[in-house]
């Protein structure tokens, strides 16, 4: 009680002292903060213009505790929001999306991937949510080229087709999750290709936690360790932006998303790191997208 207390105090004293982790900067910039502090908004910044995007991936979940292995299921996803690319410096663009999101999920829908093994789990998977996205790029004219890190929030709905010889403890894991929404969150690297300021297509790897339950104290003080990070990580790398255009975008890639999948990895045993908790179900996935900005 202790170290929680003292986590959730410190946490909360830098959140209402430093309007710098609250809200956006001037120029668009933002981090996980600003995002949780209400920065995400409809609409977007001043320039920005709608978009619809359709996507499809793979998608595999695990969990440390499972004995049993899932099937690689197929994703596919739908985004509308705003988007926002604008001049940084000579030659280099920064990225700003905010956006609704919704997906599915199964093994039927995977048609790259040959899977022998007739004994997995097949994990059906229905999600919603809100994000946004950051990232610095490279404006050669009629094409844009920008990395980019992008965060949500999501709530996920599970259901599963179960071996008959599944055991009665990943049984009761598998039970954690499914007898409602569960909250989560995505963190997801990508390379995006903008042609011609219409036409969007993207790669990405997404990585993704759920939780079986929310503790908020806990999970309040462990988003707040991530808060500080990012704060000082973004602000650190986008300095570098500035300082090396060549190098930057690349580097602001590198870093942001380095430190969010870190952070992802520590959730691994214990979802509210740094406090002992239970595992969450996690979820990666590979994809690809194409999308139109009116």
């Amino acid at each position: 009680m202790k170290l929680r207390g003292l986590f959730f105090t410190v946490g909360l004293i830098i959140l209402l002292i430093n309007p710098g982790f609250a809200q956006y900067d001037d120029d668009g910039s933002e981090n996980l903060v600003s995002f949780i502090s209400m920065g995400w908004s409809w609409g977007g910044l001043q320039n920005s213009r709608p978009f619809i995007e359709a996507e499809y991936g793979l998608s595999y979940l695990t969990h440390e505790n499972m004995t049993r292995d899932f099937y690689v299921s197929g994703m596919i996803e739908a985004k509308i929001g705003y988007s926002s690319v604008d001049s940084f410096s000579r030659g280099i663009v920064a990225l700003h999306d905010q956006y609704f999101t919704g997906s599915y999920s199964e093994k039927d829908y995977n048609t790259l991937v040959t899977q022998e093994e007739n004994n997995l789990i097949d994990e059906k998977l229905t999600r919603f949510g809100f994000g946004v996205r950051h990232g610095y790029g490279y404006n050669l004219k009629i094409i844009k080229i920008i990395p980019y890190a992008q965060h949500s929030f999501q709530w996920h709905k599970m259901q599963s087709v179960r071996p008959f010889d599944l055991s009665s403890a990943d049984s009761s894991l598998l039970d954690r999750f499914e007898d409602g929404y569960r909250f989560g969150f995505s963190n997801e690297a990508a390379l995006k290709v903008r042609l011609f300021r219409s036409i969007d297509a993207t790669a990405s790897y997404e990585y993704s936690v759920i939780y079986p339950r929310v503790l908020f104290g806990q999970w309040f003080v462990s988003y707040t360790v991530l808060y500080v990070s990012m704060g000082i990580v973004s602000k650190f790398a986008r300095d570098i932006v500035d300082s090396s255009p060549v190098l930057g975008p690349i580097l602001y890639f590198a870093i942001t998303n380095g430190l969010t999948w870190g952070y992802t990895y520590a959730l691994k045993s214990d979802m509210n790191w740094p406090f002992d908790s239970e595992a969450p179900m996690l979820n990666n996935a590979f994809k690809l997208s194409v999308s139109i900005n009116f």
